[in-house]
């Protein structure tokens, strides 16, 4: 009772004269929940290891429900020994208590999987209250120590930690190593004696959420722990380093799953009989691989890291995405172009290996071929990507490369922003009563590509219902028509839509007057931001370019047009042009965003640059009746 009485001290501190059903409290700016976390990690041996775990969570509003992780994940080397959570209300009053078995038990894949041996219990705690403290203790024993829990005191945004603490207990012999990334920003205690080591952080104020941050990744403080010598599934790995790693992978878990039926070797090479380079045998065969499988999410194997057999793939048509490229690679085997199966992170935020820290990491394969005069990276999962398009969440980051020498790290292609280029060709017509008639044409590649190219497997009326979206400044838009391609051959989305806009120019005596803009504006500005916190950080540039053909009605000239106008600043560049031809105006723009991470000053200048583009966005053409 002792420790709830002085952990509720600091609690009256911050619901001073509220009550729990007091609204007011959750606009409280910064506090969502208030954490106090102590974990201890028992490293028995290389095969064995522990983890007693004590959560206390004082929830203030709704958004802090997310903090209480009342979960744990599992597998069937794992022998979980306690489960609890107690609940108390502002008074100390304990208002609910749950044990294991009221902790539901499902399985840890996607919606999408057939299969899988990793699995989750979880309280689905509904609070009746607000404020409330909820604490959560928790053991258990594991005999995979390729994967040791790390000590990541701020989890996200808006979360007041009162204190948080780690103890690794381990053998001198284990080969036992840390390292600690984001730690520099905040006071720590640290404690590193013979065969303990203790990590501590009290009092920690919230991380601000601000527009264009550094992902919570990259800020919060977190220490990660490794073997040299693990165990996975029952098998013995190396990690001491990223080569004897990747040695490990290949020769334990991967050579052995290549082989194919030998018919569809001999078809491979039919298949690629007329093709002259190493090149254009791979995108035929990708090409192929993509016509015959499909996706879905496969945990089964040694801890997910295992793929299924080549020619049980062949013969399914499925797999995950460790089989999906090691079928791949079991194809190009066959015709003799070399490709290496790579370990990767994908996640837009940009995840990276860290190459002064192997461990065995990752969340996703992808397919990496070093061909004489270029390095090509096949996403094998999509049956809908490009030739060597490996798409937002495998870009730009480091990835494990496992040959049979051993691993190494190479950097994935990374997506500048003149790849990624959209690029807008558009005919309107005007009739005097100010509709539109327009004839629209976008090609998108790069990232852009990959933002749109979800509408292939959209409805009609999901489609309709996006550029409705898309176009919302045009408020009496109708689709007529469209026509969506993937031009996979040039990595390109391509859309042409007919469109009708009533009351497009405004009707004002005898002129009309409309936005020279028609098909891509901006039209959000990021906050204004007192005292920012963080740096700017923009994670991937772009360039848009434009085209707009008006043609006007016959009795009518263009009595204004704005002004060509370009500019540049540290955020990139945009360009606006004007021209009169005949019956047409002609307009067109060019912007330029340049990714990059910028100081936390530089944010006014930046919004600034927006809210210009904003402002040359809604720039006006006027036509006046000559009749």
């Amino acid at each position: 009772m002792k420790n709830i009485t002085l952990l509720f001290v600091s609690f009256f501190i911050h619901c001073s004269n509220l009550t729990s059903q007091n609204n007011e409290f959750s606009t409280v700016k910064g506090f969502n929940a208030l954490v106090t976390h102590h974990k201890v990690l028992t490293i028995h041996s290389s095969t064995k290891y522990s983890l007693e775990s004590e959560r206390e969570v004082i929830v203030y509003n709704s958004k802090g429900n997310n903090e209480i992780n009342t979960y744990l994940y599992y597998d069937n080397n794992t022998n979980i020994k306690l489960l609890e959570v107690k609940i108390y209300d502002v008074l100390g009053k304990e208002i609910g208590k749950y044990k294991k078995s009221d902790f539901n038990d499902v399985s840890a894949s996607d919606g999408f999987s057939l299969h899988g041996d990793n699995r989750i219990m979880f309280l689905d705690y509904k609070p009746i209250q607000y404020p409330y403290k909820l604490v959560f203790k928790s053991y258990y024993e594991s005999s995979n120590t390729a994967f040791l829990p790390s000590w990541q005191p701020i989890a996200s945004y808006g979360v007041s930690v009162s204190e948080s603490s780690m103890i690794v207990k381990y053998a001198a012999n284990l080969g036992f190593r840390y390292k600690e990334y984001n730690l520099g920003n905040f006071k720590f205690f640290k404690e590193d004696t013979q065969g303990v080591l203790t990590f501590k952080m009290e009092n920690v104020e919230p991380l601000d959420s601000e527009p264009l941050s550094p992902s919570v990744f990259q800020r919060v403080p977190r220490v990660r722990f490794a073997l040299d010598q693990f165990s996975l599934e029952g098998y013995l790995g190396s990690a001491s380093n990223w080569e004897e790693l990747g040695r490990w992978f290949y020769h334990d878990l991967y050579k052995n799953q290549v082989q194919l039926p030998e018919k569809t070797k001999e078809q491979m090479k039919q298949l690629t009989k007329n093709a002259t380079t190493d090149k254009e045998k791979a995108r035929l065969i990708y090409q192929y691989m993509q016509d015959k499988t499909r996706y879905i999410s496969v945990q089964l194997g040694i801890g997910g890291f295992m793929p299924t057999k080549a020619e049980e793939v062949d013969r399914v048509g499925y797999g995950d995405c460790k089989a999906l490229t090691n079928y791949t690679h079991a194809l190009l085997n066959a015709v003799g172009v070399t490709s290496y199966h790579a370990i990767i992170y994908n996640d837009t935020q940009k995840v990276s290996f860290d190459p002064e820290f192997s461990s065995v990491q990752g969340n996703h394969m992808i397919l990496y071929l070093p061909l004489t005069d270029e390095e090509i990276w096949l996403e094998c999962t999509s049956q809908k990507y490009p030739f060597g398009y490996i798409g937002l969440g495998n870009h730009d980051r480091n990835a494990l490369v496992l040959t049979s020498q051993g691993g190494s790290l190479k950097k994935t292609h990374k997506y500048e922003a003149p790849y990624n280029l959209q690029e807008g060709d558009i005919y309107v017509s005007l009739s005097e009563d100010g509709m539109a008639e327009a004839e629209v044409s976008i090609k998108s590649g790069g990232l852009q590509y990959q933002q749109r190219s979800f509408l292939e497997t959209a409805s009609s009326e999901e489609i309709k219902s996006y550029y409705k979206h898309y176009f919302k400044y045009l408020t009496n838009l109708e689709v007529v028509n469209f026509e969506l391609a993937n031009n996979k051959s040039k990595s390109l989305w391509e859309e042409k839509l007919t469109m009708n806009v009533n009351g497009y120019a405004e009707k004002v005596g005898e002129k009309l007057v409309f936005v020279a803009n028609f098909g891509n504006r901006l039209n959000s500005i990021p906050d204004k931001i007192k005292d920012r916190k963080n740096n700017l950080v923009i994670v991937n540039g772009y360039v848009d370019f434009d085209r707009v053909v008006y043609t006007i009605p016959s009795n009518y000239v263009v009595s204004f047009i704005p002004q060509n106008t370009k500019g540049e600043s540290e955020f990139g560049l945009w360009e606006y042009k004007f021209e009169k031809k005949d019956d047409k105006v002609i307009y067109e723009r060019r912007l330029i965003l340049k990714e990059g991470e910028f100081s936390k000053e530089a944010y006014t200048s930046y919004r600034n640059f927006m809210i210009e583009i904003n402002k040359l966005d809604q720039q006006k053409i006027v036509l006046t009746n000559q009749l």
